[in-house]
This record gives C-alpha cells, structure tokens and sequence, in this order.
C-alpha cells in the first residue's frame, strides 16, 4: 500500500506537468496590407513614412511592429506581407494598421520597402523607435480578427487583408 501511494505521488506532478505544457496556446496571423499608390505618393527619402502593426485580442495584445519604411512611391499598390506569432488565446479582436510620419532623428539612411530583418536591427539598435518615433498619422485601418471566437483558450490561425488609401 505504501508503495502505491508513493507511485501516486511521483506520477501526479509528471502528469500535471505533461498536462500544462500542452496548454500554452498560441496565435498566427498571417496575410498582407496594401498600400495605394496616392498614400506613397506622400512620402519620399527627405520625408519618409512607416507602416505599423498591432492590435489586441481577448486579453492579448500585439506591439506595434514595423513593417514597411515608404519612401520610394510606385505607380502600383505596395503589398506588404504580414506574418506574426505569438503566445496567446484567439479570442475576437482587431488588427490596426498606421501610416505615420517619421521624426527627423529616425531619418537618415533608412532602407525603403518591406525589409524586415533590417528593421529589426534597427529598432533593436535605437535607430527607429516605434511607436515614440511617429508625429503624424497618415492614414489608419481596423480590421476584426478571431472573430466570433472567445471563452474557452484555444489556439488561432487567421488570414489578414488590409487596405490603406
């Protein structure tokens, strides 16, 4: 009988802690933004604009990330990929999405178009400080993610299309 409750004893916390490790649930989504021509058209190398990215989830929330530096305007909508995962419930929430204009200290030498290894360098190098760096908002979008989802904690993929003009 002893012997019994010890084995009880060891294989509870096994099983607790096998049973915990595959409750951490997570969030992706993934998809692309597009930008209109005449929103490019605003910016150029002297005065350059970012694209960023959050938003917020059930008890989630996303940081702003950067996403495209503009400051090389095409004839043609700029399509920006967006990909983002993180530890998370998918629960109803949204997605924003902002144009803003960069304050002259982020300027100087900034790669355009969509790079975003480079600017993760970047931001984790001081160089571009997002959002502190933003004075102006351009252009914004809003778009509903997970939706109808809530409660219960469970893992979410979702496809995201945005457009700014």
């Amino acid at each position: 009988m002893a012997t019994m409750k010890a084995t009880a004893r060891c294989l509870v916390p096994a099983l607790l802690a096998l049973i915990g490790s595959a409750c951490e649930h997570g969030i992706t989504l993934r998809g692309q933004v597009s930008v209109a021509p005449e929103l490019q058209r605003q910016f150029s190398r002297d005065a350059p604009g970012i694209l960023v990215f959050g938003g917020g989830f059930g008890k989630g929330t996303i940081s702003a990330q950067l996403l495209a530096v503009l400051c090389d305007p095409t004839d043609q909508p700029l399509i920006v990929p967006l990909h983002h995962e993180q530890y998370g419930c998918a629960a109803e929430g949204t997605a924003w999405f902002r144009i803003t204009r960069l304050a002259p200290a982020d300027r100087a030498g900034l790669p355009c178009g969509v790079r975003q290894q480079e600017f993760d360098a970047l931001i984790n190098n001081g160089r571009i400080k997002v959002p502190d760096s933003v004075n102006e908002v351009v252009a914004s979008t809003t778009v509903t993610i997970f939706q109808g989802e809530g409660g219960s904690c469970s893992n979410g993929d979702e496809t995201v299309a945005a457009t700014l003009m």
